[in-house]
């Protein structure tokens, strides 16, 4: 029985052994969901308020409420009812399920299905005269989802029904008034704003009417008594493990504060505009009381507003230009010219509606004595053009297209625009012929040198020299001498960095010393080259430079090479006999890697652990066994 007990712990400890290190690295391998129900950083508690306005969440029966201050007396904006605040409202639609949502707390993800929540946060702009009312939709799953989302309310300020409620006139938000308070206007701005995002649908009417409008788009042009307000954005796609972010701007103002905007040029239809160029503006900004840091934007067929004049100091007239993009199609289209102070305030929008064409034009290339490079014509203004064929010219190098005819200023093709008739100017490099790598075998390597006639290589090349020993038995097989002395000569591009040989029917003249190991009779020192397992003599000379005895050739292949003693020649003419290969970095590299991969294991082969667990599980229970018996 002893035995029994001892030998199933001694396996339950190798078990544990075991099993731990791989439960460890197990748990760090699984995903970390976030706690949906943890409260954001940013809000935490159930109100925030600055000196002119307050946001409280965590209502029963509403999203939130707002109260704005007036006479340093907090004045609520939704009516009271059995001793409930009133509030504001959200709804959201989930593929077209809906969803109210209530209860909320600012900074805290409130479920609304499994997987997707809803966030409210609060914070403040425009030296906390505007809160910015934000909301969050978070997808925590990996499906997509059709979102709508609307907030709305009945507005009555201080219990008041003669609230009254006028739309913006550029239709991205409403003002709310109460005659009795002086001077009170609450505003809400949904759109045109960098701090929000544009609503969809925008209301306003009587309070009976805004449940069935919630997600419809309709305004009174100026409403009073128990009215109501909504707005939505609509069809909206959610995607899977991502956020969607809705928000707007509730503020107070003066009721004379927005601003007002006058554009007087361009003139509408009656002028011609053309895609990709710049346009001058010309306008009066006026019935603001913040001018300062007032800015006047554009917006082209209601895309992204675009700055076009900020101003100083005092409100008056603007002087600016604004951009066709280069892409914009032919035909009519709306450009939207509006104001917006430092506190959000934006103005009544002015449309001007104009004609764009587009206007073409020409690229001409002077390739400054190169090869003809064909023309670009018809190319739209403002736009980027593709590098042509690269000209040739003898003897030179090309470096590239550039912008004047001295050559100073280079085309950018990556970002350079055509904006007009346009001419591009070749520069050119003159080749060269240089000599980078001599061996150290090589006496006076200084006077080593490689004479290259016009139009014998493409671009500019240099030479490199290295010795080579390992040739002595190519030669050997073709030639009975005995002093020799064997380089590996190869030509470069300078450019492309490739191995090159000179053009057909064209020969490089290339000096060097002469080796000392064939001083002793340099007077018959000749030149042999294997070229397709063919021995080829060159023509050579012996000069003297500087007192120092160079051989000078010409050639016009490049691979081994040997300098030899003309009186030990005998060449060896077999035809039976096998062609030598030439040994190379390549091949030789490749012999030692294949023998070093048939010696040596393999560092990246996957070892099974479990053979390895059940060998030192067995030895240890023969071991106990072996002991147990001993005893």
């Amino acid at each position: 029985m002893l035995r029994k007990k001892s030998l199933a712990t001694l396996i339950l400890a190798m078990w544990i052994i075991f099993a731990i290190p791989f439960q460890v690295n197990a748990s760090r391998m699984r995903p970390k969901y976030k706690d949906k129900n943890k409260v954001s950083a940013q809000m935490s508690t159930s109100a925030v308020e600055s000196e002119y306005i307050k946001l409280e969440d965590n209502s029963s029966r509403y999203a939130y409420n707002i109260l704005v201050k007036n006479s340093d007396k907090w004045i609520q904006t939704t009516s009271v009812q059995k001793r409930q605040i009133c509030g504001y409202k959200i709804k959201v639609l989930i593929d077209n399920v809906d969803y109210d949502i209530i209860n909320l707390q600012m900074g805290v993800e409130k479920e609304i299905i499994p997987d997707v929540t809803l966030t409210l946060n609060a914070t403040f702009t425009n030296q906390g005269q505007f809160i910015k009312i934000e909301y969050v939709i978070k997808n925590y799953s990996n499906r997509s989802y059709k979102i709508n989302i609307a907030t709305y309310s009945n507005v009555s300020i201080d219990n008041k029904i003669s609230t009254k409620i006028t739309p913006f006139t550029n239709g991205f938000g409403f003002k709310a008034t109460q005659g009795n308070i002086e001077d009170l206007e609450l505003n809400f701005i949904v759109g045109k704003n960098i701090n929000v995002t544009n609503t969809d649908s925008i209301w306003c009417g009587e309070k009976v009417d805004v449940d069935a409008n919630l997600f419809s788009s309709g305004r009174c042009c100026s409403c009073s008594g128990d009215v109501a307000i909504a707005y939505a954005w609509k069809d909206k796609v959610l995607l899977p493990k991502s956020n969607l972010n809705c928000s707007t701007l509730v503020g107070v103002g003066q009721v004379s504060g927005s601003p007002e905007i006058l554009v007087t040029t361009p003139s509408s239809l009656s002028n011609t505009f053309y895609a990709g160029q710049t346009y001058g503006i010309k306008g009066l900004v006026f019935g603001t009381n913040n001018i300062e840091g007032t800015r006047v934007y554009y917006s082209i067929d209601n895309g992204d507003k675009i700055l076009a004049h900020t101003f100083d100091d005092k409100k008056g007239s603007f002087v600016s230009d604004f951009k066709i993009p280069p892409n914009l199609s032919e035909g009519i289209h709306r450009i939207d010219f509006f104001a917006e102070d430092k506190y959000g305030m934006i103005s009544s929008t002015q449309i001007v509606l104009i004609v764009v064409k587009k206007e073409t034009c020409t690229v001409i290339f002077e390739s400054n004595g190169g090869s003809s490079v064909e023309d670009f014509t018809k190319v739209s203004i403002g736009s980027k053009i593709l590098p042509p064929k690269p000209p040739t010219k003898q003897g030179f190098d090309f470096v590239g297209w550039y912008k004047d005819s001295e050559c100073n200023y280079k085309w950018d093709f990556e970002n350079d625009k055509v904006e007009e008739n346009t001419k591009l100017y070749a520069k050119w490099k003159k080749q060269t012929a240089t000599v980078s790598q001599i061996p150290s075998q090589i006496n006076s390597p200084e006077l080593v040198s490689i004479v290259v006639p016009q139009g014998a290589f493409d671009e500019s090349v240099e030479m490199r020299l290295a010795y080579a020993p390992n040739y002595l038995d190519l030669f050997k097989e073709h030639l009975n001498f005995k002093n020799l002395f064997a380089l590996d000569i190869n030509i470069f591009g300078v450019n492309t960095g490739a191995k090159v040989q000179p053009n057909e029917g064209k020969s490089v003249q290339i000096t060097l010393p002469v080796p000392k190991e064939l001083l002793h009779q340099k007077d018959k020192i000749k030149v042999a080259l294997l070229k397709d397992n063919e021995i080829e003599i060159l023509d050579s000379e012996i000069i003297f430079i500087d007192d120092v005895c160079c051989i000078r050739f010409f050639a016009n292949h490049f691979s081994p090479y040997a300098f030899y003693i003309e009186k030990d020649i005998e060449i060896i003419k077999d035809d039976k006999m096998p062609k030598a290969q030439s040994p190379t970095a390549e091949n030789t590299a490749d012999k030692i890697k294949n023998s070093y991969d048939e010696k040596s294991p393999k560092t990246n082969d996957d070892t099974n652990a479990f053979p390895l667990f059940i060998c030192l599980t067995s030895s240890g229970i023969a071991f106990f066994i072996i002991k147990e018996k001993k005893s």
